[in-house]
């Protein structure tokens, strides 16, 4: 069996999967993030048989915002602006 722990940057276990069974050593488990995660180094701690072995991965600020560009322009343009 497998224990498979989720940390967040502050070091606390999110999630924890413990005593998962393996097919030929191979898990596989799923931990959805929502749209607001906190930022910064995330763990995934796996223990096996006495053995620990820890994987890293950055969370970065993601802005996925909506804008609105207006442009004024006047009314009418003298013959000779150019283009």
């Amino acid at each position: 069996t497998i224990d498979v722990y989720i940390l967040g940057p502050s070091g606390h276990i999110l999630r924890k999967w413990e005593n998962q069974q393996t097919t030929a050593g191979i898990v596989s488990l799923e931990y959805p993030i929502n749209d607001a995660p906190p930022e910064g180094v995330w763990s995934i701690k796996c223990r096996v048989m006495g053995y620990e072995a820890i994987k890293t991965f950055e969370i970065y600020e993601f802005y996925n915002r909506k804008f609105e560009v207006n442009i004024t322009v006047p009314y009418y343009l003298p013959i000779d602006t150019p283009g």
